[in-house]
């Protein structure tokens, strides 16, 4: 019935249908085809599960499915949206803020890398030094997949350093923005022994054992 709705374009009817089984449904197939991965977000949003949406949306801008990059920054803007709307239901009920949070910094990070690489492309296109053939060179390496910041960097556009002033200056604030992230405790510096205090310690618990006897040496070992 499911594959009926889809074939007939009654996407409202299928999004209409509450049932943990619409969502399986649309889980199997949307690893394979791109409007299935579409009605799933559709179908979070449509029950108010935005960040289930925002997942769906964060996973369709970083799939190897066949997208320009203005494509995978507008599944980014829609993620980030859905990420940062408070309200809840299904599977948002009892989500902790930890997990919104991450997903919001890593679509953000996303969102960042793929307006540089946007900019570039239109500085390359814009720039009549560079020839022809190597604009469509930089076309094809750019207007797709998210790449890192140093891929981006390294575009070939025939010996012309197109943008990269700009590169370098966003590639700045995106190191600052890691940094002023909080430091996970497992990776936090443990707070130094403060040996000269632990000395005078030693010193003074061994002047009282000599004075006061056992009763010291207990609370010494204590």
């Amino acid at each position: 019935m499911y594959d009926w709705y889809v074939a007939k374009d009654w996407h409202d009817r299928l999004l209409d249908i509450t049932s943990p089984y619409v969502v399986t449904y649309l889980q199997r197939e949307s690893s394979n085809e791109l409007k299935y991965a579409n009605l799933l977000w559709k179908y979070y949003v449509h029950y108010n599960s935005y960040y289930d949406a925002a997942a769906v949306q964060l996973h369709l801008a970083k799939s190897p499915f066949e997208l320009t990059l203005g494509q995978r920054i507008e599944y980014l803007s829609r993620a980030k949206a859905n990420a940062s709307t408070r309200l809840t239901g299904m599977a948002d009920v009892g989500l902790s803020r930890q997990p919104r949070q991450e997903l919001l910094r890593e679509t953000s990070d996303q969102l960042d890398l793929a307006n540089i690489q946007e900019e570039l492309m239109g500085r390359i296109r814009k720039d009549d030094r560079i020839p022809d053939e190597n604009k469509r060179k930089a076309e094809q390496d750019l207007d797709g997949v998210v790449l890192p910041v140093s891929e981006v960097r390294n575009t070939d556009t025939g010996g012309q350093s197109c943008a990269n002033g700009k590169i370098t200056a966003l590639q700045r604030l995106h190191r600052s923005s890691l940094l002023l992230r909080p430091i996970p405790p497992r990776l936090r510096p443990r707070r130094p022994p403060r040996r000269c205090q632990h000395r005078s310690n030693l010193v003074l618990l061994h002047l009282r054992d000599t004075r006061s006897g056992p009763k010291v040496r207990r609370s010494r070992a204590l």
